[in-house]
């Protein structure tokens, strides 16, 4: 499985870049066109599916939509393994005639809640989060269920980074030990559902 999500989100970041390019080239094109700037507003949530946990995720995000495109600032709460806030960028492309498919891209940072080290690490009592990289992309599907409100599901992949300074306290008579620095990278699997309004 390991071996799968290295390639996978080798793939998912050139994605990512991909959308990203076209959609600043598509933006500045689009300015010279009739086309209505309008605010828009996401709200979703969904669970993250990695190889041996589960978490769940919840996201907001606030943007501009042109035409086929939506650009937005998000902020949510990832509990997948170890819970964070990941703060990004957002951009979407409608597919189809009536809209009702699309493609997104979000690159961003994890800032770390206040998490405690795994079982498996052993019983350290000090122990300092730092944040990482955040990226996700994946297509979804969505239909109207009122005037300017949309109803949608997604699917798709995301990665997030973590680490982690940790060490005991040392006895009165011990030397002080050694901070063991740990690096954590996970890639997963998310189904997320949501309101676009």
């Amino acid at each position: 499985m390991r071996s799968m999500i290295k390639p996978l989100q080798k793939r998912v970041n050139r994605i990512f870049c991909i959308l990203l390019v076209l959609s600043i080239f598509s933006f500045h094109s689009l300015s010279a066109q009739d086309s209505t700037l309008r605010f828009q507003s996401i709200i979703q949530s969904g669970i993250a599916v990695g190889e041996n946990h589960n978490g769940f995720v919840l996201q907001a995000v606030n943007g501009i939509k042109k035409d086929r495109w939506f650009a937005g600032i998000g902020l949510g709460y990832d509990g997948y393994m170890n819970n964070t806030f990941p703060l990004f960028s957002d951009f979407r492309f409608d597919i189809g005639s009536k809209h009702e498919a699309f493609v997104y891209g979000s690159l961003g940072y994890n800032f770390p809640f206040k998490n405690k080290p795994d079982k498996s690490l052993g019983s350290y009592d000090h122990y300092q989060f730092s944040g990482g990289i955040y990226t996700a992309a994946g297509i979804g599907f969505e239909g109207q269920i009122f005037k300017n409100k949309n109803i949608f599901f997604t699917i798709g992949h995301s990665f997030k980074k973590l680490k982690a300074d940790m060490w005991y306290t040392p006895c009165a008579e011990c030397d002080a030990p050694p901070t063991d620095k740990y690096r954590f990278s996970y890639g997963r699997l998310e189904f997320k559902t949501g309101i676009r309004f």
